[in-house]
């Protein structure tokens, strides 16, 4: 709690302004205030998720994204040179990664950040969960928490990232069906369900990678390369952008040069501008922010030593209830219902006692 108001101003604890109940734009200025979003023309404000087999330009191309940072959970990347990376042996090891990035210098160093592979993160995130409630299965965990709190933690953790501002670039391995002339038919994203449908619903583009020979030429290894797909029915991809190409071959520089493209052609066809970033989080996390400051004010004010013992018993009891395993200051969009009705609660209080 004295981290919670630590750089509270004396005047305003003890002063007539703290009786005061906080204030924030009410919703209908704030619609009225609304900008239309524009499309983004770059690659780093978004999410993609790249999967495929061994040796197809995977961690090769994520590596040539601008201003990147890996946090590595294969060494995929050791004959990548111009790697910025940083070994991760565990799930606390990432947390702590996780965390510096919320750093301004890191901000201001890094634009997309890339975890290889996703699939060993959750790995490491199910180890960790498994740790700390000191049991080896997580069916060990009673009424199922085991498997709700490893998708909580796998999912508040991946989805600060983006929240920060930072592009997301997710890497994975892919699980082939074969027919009898061993050519794939059918394809998905190597991983367990349960983190699966959060990696697809957080990706703007899921594409699979695969070898192929190049149409008209001999079967040779030099004449073999690697094709991304971004739309096809028995494998599992995905595009937000209408205009992107359906296959191309997989190198960074055609992505980008397609990706312009497919941004160019809506441009044309439905005659809008384009900005070189957006992040969308970014402003649902400045939102958060706002929240978490209100709520800091009326945490300071029933705990300032003008307010009766009641208001302090009270406050402590709603934070406990509330929010029972995290503090505040660390809340994320992933806790916007929290912090809603914590704020509503206190409001209640305040109303209540003054």
């Amino acid at each position: 709690m004295e981290e919670m108001i630590a750089g509270a101003v004396t005047e305003e604890i003890h002063g007539p302004v703290v009786k005061k109940a906080p204030r924030r734009m009410s919703l209908i200025d704030e619609l009225l205030n609304l900008q239309p979003h524009q499309l983004s023309a770059s690659l780093t404000d978004k999410i993609f998720l790249f999967y495929g087999g061994p040796e197809t330009r995977k961690t090769s191309v994520a590596t040539k994204f601008d201003n990147h940072l890996m946090a590595a959970f294969e060494v995929g990347f050791k004959f990548n040179t111009g790697t910025y990376a940083k070994v991760m042996s565990t799930w606390t090891d990432f947390r702590a990664f996780v965390r510096a990035l919320k750093s301004d210098k890191l901000k201001g160093r890094y634009d997309t950040i890339i975890i290889d592979t996703i699939t060993l993160a959750w790995s490491a995130c199910v180890r960790y969960v498994l740790d700390k409630n000191d049991v080896e299965d997580i069916g060990d965990i009673k009424w199922g928490k085991g498997f709700r709190a490893v998708r909580r933690e796998f999912e508040e953790t991946i989805l600060s990232i983006p929240q920060m501002g930072y592009g997301l670039l997710m890497i994975a391995h892919s699980d082939d069906m074969k027919n009898e002339d061993d050519i794939v038919i059918r394809s998905k994203v190597d991983i367990d369900k349960r983190p699966s449908a959060i990696i697809k619903g957080l990706a703007d583009f899921i594409m699979f990678m695969k070898k192929e020979y190049r149409a008209g030429m001999p079967k040779t290894d030099e004449n073999q390369t690697v094709m991304a797909y971004t739309k096809l029915v028995d494998i599992e991809t995905k595009s937000r952008s209408r205009y992107f190409a359906p296959k191309f071959e997989f190198t960074y520089e055609n992505l980008t040069a397609e990706f312009r493209y497919a941004i160019e052609k809506q441009k044309q066809a439905e005659g809008i501008m384009t900005v070189e970033e957006q992040n969308l989080f970014m402003k649902e996390e400045s939102d958060v922010s706002e929240l978490r400051n209100e709520i800091k004010e009326y945490v300071m004010f029933f705990m300032s030593d003008s307010a009766p013992d009641i208001a302090r018993t009270k406050t402590k009891k709603l934070l406990d209830s509330i929010l029972p395993n995290i503090k505040v200051p660390e809340a994320t969009k992933m806790h916007l219902p929290q912090l809603l009705v914590l704020k509503e609660e206190l409001i209640t209080l305040k109303e209540s006692m003054w």
